[in-house]
């Protein structure tokens, strides 16, 4: 800025936006491809935007169909429960138990 004669606190404000940014953005600006991609349709936000655990049945008493085999547990951000055993859906039915407190 001194070859210019810039020497107050205005003119260089003034400087950079009449010339040096115009200057500068047409030297070194560069058009860039977008990349932007829409999503498909049928795309599950919930299901990939929820906490995924694995899960191993070890014993017959707990799921017979599922004895000592890994199963998918996603807990979504809504507090909802899905179940998958390779890659398939599972139904199943949430059992809330309430458990009655003694006093002794």
């Amino acid at each position: 800025m001194r070859p210019r004669g810039i020497k107050d606190y205005d003119s260089p404000n003034k400087f950079l936006k009449e010339e040096f940014l115009p200057w500068y953005n047409k030297n070194y600006t560069r058009e860039v491809k977008s990349m932007y991609k829409e999503m498909s349709k049928g795309l599950d936000l919930d299901l990939i935007f929820s906490f995924k655990h694995f899960f191993q049945f070890l014993s017959m008493n707990e799921v017979r169909s599922f004895d000592r085999r890994l199963v998918e547990v996603c807990d979504g951000l809504d507090g909802s429960i899905r179940i998958f055993y390779e890659g398939h859906m599972v139904k199943f039915v949430k059992l809330i138990c309430k458990i009655n407190k003694r006093r002794i």
